[in-house]
């Protein structure tokens, strides 16, 4: 049985090793349940824990590690690296869903100001209730022009010229 020093070495344990080193023997030859520490025999089996209640605790403790790694995320800062991730996408495809994503990822993480209204026919939020972002370019994801619904429509059909 490999012995571990130190933290740097426990990395370079293979997970299986890893397992292995877990199941502490004791002087006996018997294994040491890690949640008690009772002794136990397995004969044979692949048992880890001495009875079923440790492994439920076990489990109940891994569960309650995951989640807590899992829930604890602050939501702007896992919206700033999922804006991110979308806006290397559509730098480097041009994907039109990946750079929405990235524009709603950023607005999302208190990123990007709301417009004051359209770009378009100059009319403010209060009038035209919201407002679209329109993308001139995907492969740049944050270059967006603010639009009411109408003038997005028309820019679409091709009606407004003064968007290169």
């Amino acid at each position: 049985m490999q012995t571990i020093v130190n933290d740097l070495d426990l990395k370079l344990v293979s997970r299986h090793e890893e397992l292995c080193l877990e199941l502490e023997r004791g002087s006996d030859g018997q294994i040491l349940c890690p949640i008690c520490g009772a002794q136990f025999e397995a004969k044979g089996s692949r048992r880890k824990y001495c009875r079923p209640a440790c492994s439920d605790e076990a489990t109940r403790r891994y569960l309650q590690r995951r989640d807590a790694e899992r829930w604890i995320r602050d939501p702007d800062q896992e919206n700033h690296r999922l804006c991110l991730h979308y806006a290397k996408d559509a730098i480097a495809t041009g994907n039109h869903k990946s750079a929405r994503r990235a524009m709603y990822h950023l607005k999302a993480s208190g990123g990007m100001r709301e417009p004051t209204g359209c770009h378009g026919c100059g009319s403010p939020i209060s009038v035209v209730g919201t407002i679209q972002q329109h993308h001139v370019d995907y492969s740049q994801p944050f270059s967006t022009i603010p639009l009411c619904a109408r003038c997005h429509a028309k820019v679409h059909r091709g009606e407004h010229h003064w968007i290169d």
